[in-house]
């Protein structure tokens, strides 16, 4: 795939996903960093997709559909075992991030598997700090 083609799919990404990631960001409320970036990185992915192409925007974007995926979900632990319910579009998010990774794949299949690495890393240590607030060591 071109630079040009990547760019184009950026585009084509952000219009099957702006609406499920939007209405998830809407319906988990509170402030944080990671919910600017999603806004201002959709919007870029129209009308600048070259900046949204680069690679640290892609990281932090990828890093910022894991938190808003985790946060769409209610945990609740029962004997050893943390049950997860979507509350809040998680499934959704989490379709897009598939999604966009899948993008990034057909262009730079290493870059997007460095990016599959951190999202696993960055899912363990929110599942381990959900356990630790749930009182599990």
């Amino acid at each position: 795939m071109t630079l040009d083609e990547f760019l184009s799919e950026l585009e084509a990404f952000s219009d099957r996903q702006n609406h499920p990631i939007k209405k998830s960001l809407k319906e988990n409320p509170g402030a944080a960093a990671w919910k600017t970036h999603l806004h201002r990185w959709l919007l870029a992915c129209k009308l600048s997709p070259h900046n949204a192409a680069l690679p640290t925007e892609l990281s932090k974007t990828v890093k910022a559909l894991i938190s808003l995926s985790t946060v769409s979900y209610s945990y609740k632990l029962i004997g050893n075992e943390m049950r997860m319910k979507d509350e809040r579009g998680g499934r959704a998010v989490t379709a897009a991030l598939a999604d966009l990774l899948d993008v990034i794949a057909d262009f730079d299949a290493e870059f997007a598997s460095e990016l599959v690495d951190i999202g696993h890393g960055l899912h363990v240590d929110i599942r381990h700090d959900i356990l630790r607030a749930c009182g599990v060591q």
